[in-house]
């Protein structure tokens, strides 16, 4: 799988806040799509069924921050506090 926007590394906002790498504290990363592959899908050949998470490369170490996407209530529920 091929990282998008490779030439054009970019800032990132996480629930509103700027992400800075936990390993080196750059603020600039590449972003991807990953597949989160499961055993059992696997194994019937249905991983086109499984989630995907949003990872995000620092352009500077090469660190990988890894998002999974958000449900719905998850978000609702962050809105009311």
């Amino acid at each position: 799988m091929a990282r998008t926007n490779r030439d054009d590394p970019t800032t990132v906002e996480v629930v509103g806040r700027p992400l800075h790498c936990y390993a080196c504290e750059y603020d600039l990363f590449w972003q991807r799509s990953a597949q989160l592959n499961t055993a059992l899908a696997s194994l019937f050949s249905f991983d086109w069924t499984d989630p995907s998470a949003t990872c995000c490369i620092c352009a500077r170490c090469g660190h990988i921050h890894w998002f999974l996407p958000q449900q719905e209530s998850a978000s609702a529920a962050e809105a009311e506090l």
